[in-house]
């Protein structure tokens, strides 16, 4: 996954693109992986199951795509120079070899340079989230 970034009005624009999506080849792959399975989204006695398919494909897509978002920087004018701790960063993914979405969440650091802006927290939260989008091997 690539991201675009773009100043708009004073502030950056970060728009994720991942490639194209084909929603109705992911429904008919959905489909028949459930068929493989021994479950048949066409079965008269379980009407449910009939949007099975499109629903698992428009989640994945969701889960493989981040939110665009608008960076934020503040000034440093009182010339702090220490470090920022964004804690409890809220993550989700999908695990590379299974494709099952995980959640957790995790924390970084940001040093502030005297006489510089610097990132706002929610930006880096932004950033975090942009960054997790894609399938990940889950370690640890």
């Amino acid at each position: 996954m690539t991201a675009t970034v773009t100043p708009i009005g004073g502030r950056t624009r970060v728009v994720a693109s991942s490639g194209p999506r084909d929603l109705e080849a992911a429904t008919d792959a959905a489909a028949a992986m459930m068929r493989a399975l021994g479950v048949d989204p066409d079965d008269p006695a379980r009407p449910d199951l009939a949007l099975t398919p499109v629903r698992l494909a428009k989640a994945y897509a969701d889960l493989l795509t981040p939110d665009d978002f608008d960076m934020t920087t503040f000034e440093n004018v009182e010339e702090y120079d220490e470090m920022v701790l964004v804690r409890d960063i809220p993550m989700q993914s999908v695990c590379e070899h299974h494709l099952l979405p995980f959640i957790g969440g995790g924390g970084l650091t940001s040093p502030i340079y005297p006489r510089s802006g610097s990132l706002a927290c929610r930006s880096w939260r932004a950033l975090w989230a942009t960054s997790q989008a894609a399938p990940r091997h889950r370690s640890g």
